[in-house]
């Protein structure tokens, strides 16, 4: 098990797709950050000896007995599942891209780290004193840093707490209410920390300064060949790469729905000039 008083990296993986998308994000996350432990929560049971990467001696996969349904309560309660002293939460579907142990220095400081948001959700939740949330300042939720002061475990209960009582599907309602009025003090993270890439995952004049790399529902051509990859390393789960093509083919029906045709193809000739 991993030692407590570590900083290491968290991945909430409900669901086979999205545990094959944190392997391979934990995969870049081994090769830039070798020295980094991993903790990943899922409710997919696997062998951790399948897993070319794996470290026993420092990673840990739990197995929760919850529905996918439930990812977002399970990461709006982070604080509960991480073994570490300070971490680095990490959306499934990113790539690490660069060295991430500035968290820890940033941490012996602040207590939570979320990257500023420009394009608010589609909310009219009031949050604070009655204004909606895309009235507010917003932060995304898809790398933040956090450790286990009772300061952080505040925030963690008003986020948690709220995203059960707005009842919508964006957690970043409630956190923008948990940031708003809990007592954790906050570092604004730079945007390199969770760079929103539009087209490559690899190429290094797009994403030359991103430490993370947040691609979303943007699975391109490169993005898809690892995925499929991470399924060989799950041969107890049936149909797993049959899952992961499918997972596939709704994100990309719902990217083209969202950019129209013509942008949905120039953006899929861009995923295969930058591959």
């Amino acid at each position: 098990m991993p030692d407590a008083g570590e900083y290491g990296a968290l991945y909430v993986a409900f669901g086979v797709p999205y545990l094959a998308m944190a392997l391979f994000s934990a995969s870049t996350l081994r090769k830039t950050n070798p020295g980094m432990p991993i903790r990943i929560v899922s409710n997919v049971a696997v062998n951790p000896a399948d897993i070319p990467f794996w470290d026993a001696t420092r990673d840990s996969l739990v197995v929760l007995p919850l529905e996918s349904r439930d990812n977002r309560h399970v990461k709006t309660s982070a604080v509960d599942h991480s073994p570490f002293a300070k971490t680095v939460y990490l959306d499934c579907d990113t790539f690490v891209n660069g060295d991430l142990s500035d968290g820890a220095l940033l941490l012996d400081y602040f207590n939570i780290g979320f990257r500023g948001e420009t394009d608010p959700p589609p909310c009219d939740a009031p949050v604070i004193r009655s204004y909606p949330v895309k009235r507010l300042n917003h932060w995304n939720s898809g790398v933040f840093l956090f450790d286990k002061s009772p300061e952080a475990r505040d925030f963690f209960r008003r986020w948690r707490e709220g995203y059960a009582r707005f009842g919508v599907e964006f957690d970043q309602v409630s956190l923008v209410e948990a940031i708003f009025t809990s007592s954790a003090r906050m570092y604004p993270l730079e945007g390199r920390w969770n760079h929103m890439s539009f087209y490559s995952l690899r190429d290094p004049r797009l994403n030359r300064n991103a430490k993370v790399v947040h691609y979303t529902s943007r699975i391109g051509y490169a993005v898809e060949r690892e995925l499929y990859a991470q399924c060989r390393h799950l041969p107890g789960v049936p149909g797993a790469r049959a899952q992961v093509r499918a997972f596939i083919e709704i994100k990309r029906r719902h990217r083209k729905k969202k950019l129209g045709a013509l942008r949905f193809l120039k953006l899929r000739l861009l995923w295969l000039i930058h591959p």
